[in-house]
């Protein structure tokens, strides 16, 4: 898949927010015909997210669920929420030279931190965190545990 530029990712999320937030409460097939120009999957994972973050509840059946806010719409900041979405903490937005692949490519192993070695071995993040600073917790959580342990 192409990574698309992220002002346009940024207007994809935003146009879809801009439609949920412009009603109480939908069905998945009225925002697909609010936005005729958008692929559905992706109206369908924004909505997903929304749920999964607590600002949209599901109800109804699941064949054909009504999606409505919850109370934490008053809190909801779509320009904040869309900017976590598209501008994520990655490796890729790292110059190539501070990559951990291409360090150890350049350096070699011995030169690498333990959480650059586990960000290859991982090679993907969580939601929001890198796969550097995935490692960078595993490392904390070993280096806690053999403190606990000694």
């Amino acid at each position: 898949m192409k990574t698309r530029p992220d002002a346009e990712r940024f207007a994809r999320y935003q146009s879809v927010v801009n439609v949920l937030l412009s009603k109480d409460s939908f069905h998945k097939p009225e925002i697909y015909d609010s936005l005729e120009h958008e692929e559905k999957c992706f109206i369908g994972r924004v909505i997903t997210e929304l749920v999964r973050d607590g600002y949209l509840t599901e109800s109804g059946s699941k064949s054909k669920p009504i999606y409505s806010w919850s109370e934490k719409k008053a809190r909801f900041s779509a320009n904040r929420w869309v900017d976590q979405r598209v501008f994520t903490p990655t490796v890729k937005r790292s110059p190539s030279s501070d990559r951990p692949r291409e360090r150890l490519l350049r350096l070699g192993p011995a030169e690498l931190k333990t959480s650059e070695l586990l960000a290859i071995l991982i090679r993907s993040g969580l939601h929001g965190e890198s796969a550097v600073q995935a490692g960078e917790l595993q490392t904390i959580i070993y280096e806690i545990n053999q403190a606990v342990a000694a």
